[in-house]
């Protein structure tokens, strides 16, 4: 008996011992439960140290996406380099920038006018065999965002085309400035030389494309290395009416001078009308499919990112000083002729861009001068 109560005193003990702890105990548990979370000053330490870590961070991570952007607008312009080697490989010579091939060779320009651009020429070697066999070429095509003649107009035939964004046109940088839906837009331009537009005619200071006829790869003596295809522009957008705003990044003031003046006297008579209340045309880079300085061409008159609006002749819309411009941070990219991607400094010297832009000059240069 007395074995069995040893053992329920001993059982019951070890119940009792669960059962029915210090009270001491529970006090401190009970208090240490009841204070789980942050002071107001704790609070607001932890935010300030949230904070300054975003603000280490956001930097790198905004430039690893600048950095982003900027790769993938160097690969569209490799992109467009290449398809421009892959026509001439099947042609044998470059695409015009304008225009219909050598058809001014028979034909006065007035009655032919076709301004269709260099891209729509190498759709099908940027993988748009579909789009290309869908552009009328047949009708008659003009700059229709400077002036509207309607016995020139294709646009309507090409409607369809005409509004299809392709992405290889496309800058990630750009956000088109509030380009409508409707036009397709191209930040992307084939280099004319390092002279005023149009270079219809031979001249060493033309770029390695002509505008309204062809030439081979043979005729960019200077070297393919040497020598830019194609470079970059910021797109602009379709006026409404009222619209006094003057982005001198995107716009073109009607003015300047065309032949018979030179490049320098050119652009003199454009910087002439900085600030001036002077017309201008908001609309550059609004179609990949018009082939002009304001669209897909410009030229190497004046440095990358220039101070200096562009300038388009009043009397001539195809001829004017256009220079290349981004929104990459303190340069432009370029594709050079042998379908390499450079990175051209803003602080380039002018005759260092303007032979870049020339392909017979004979200029000498290093990629040290850039």
């Amino acid at each position: 008996m007395e074995h069995i109560d040893a053992t329920e005193h001993a059982v019951g003990g070890a119940r009792g011992c669960h059962a029915r702890p210090d009270p001491t105990t529970m006090i401190c548990r009970f208090s240490s439960l009841g204070r789980q979370g942050f002071t107001l000053i704790e609070l607001l330490v932890a935010m300030s140290i949230i904070s300054i870590l975003i603000a280490l961070v956001m930097p790198a991570v905004n430039e690893s996406r600048s950095a982003a952007r900027r790769l993938n607008c160097g690969n569209n312009l490799r992109q467009h380099s290449l398809a421009l080697q892959n026509y001439h490989s099947r042609c044998n010579v470059f695409p015009s920038a304008t225009g219909i091939p050598n058809y001014l060779n028979n034909r006065e320009l007035p009655i032919m006018v076709k301004q269709y651009s260099f891209i729509c020429k190498i759709l099908p070697d940027l993988e748009q065999s579909v789009l290309y066999n869908n552009v009328n070429f047949d009708v008659q095509l003009m700059d229709y965002y400077l002036y509207k003649p309607p016995q020139y107009q294709g646009d309507q035939a090409n409607i369809t085309v005409l509004s299809t964004r392709l992405a290889t046109a496309l800058c990630p940088s750009d956000s088109g400035d509030g380009a409508p839906g409707w036009t397709g837009g191209s930040n992307y331009r084939v280099n004319l030389g390092g002279d005023r537009w149009p270079t219809v005619v031979e001249s060493p200071l033309n770029g390695p494309i002509m505008s309204y006829r062809c030439s081979s790869a043979a005729a960019t003596t200077d070297g393919l290395s040497n020598t830019v295809m194609v470079s970059e522009k910021i797109r602009g957008h379709v006026a409404t009416v009222g619209d006094e705003s003057v982005n001198g990044r995107t716009v073109m003031i009607r003015g300047g001078r065309g032949k018979p003046f030179t490049a320098d006297e050119s652009l003199a008579a454009c910087r002439a009308l900085r600030g001036t209340p002077r017309g201008f045309h908001t609309t550059g880079g609004l179609s990949w499919m018009i082939g002009t300085l304001s669209h897909t061409c410009y030229n190497h008159v004046d440095v990358p990112n220039s101070t200096t609006p562009d300038c388009i002749s009043s009397s001539n819309p195809v001829s004017g000083t256009v220079d290349a411009r981004s929104n990459h941070k303190g340069i432009v990219q370029a594709a050079m002729a042998d379908g390499s991607v450079r990175r051209i400094s803003n602080g380039v010297g002018q005759a260092v861009w303007r032979a870049l832009g020339t392909r017979g000059a004979n200029e000498i240069i290093s990629e040290g001068d850039y």
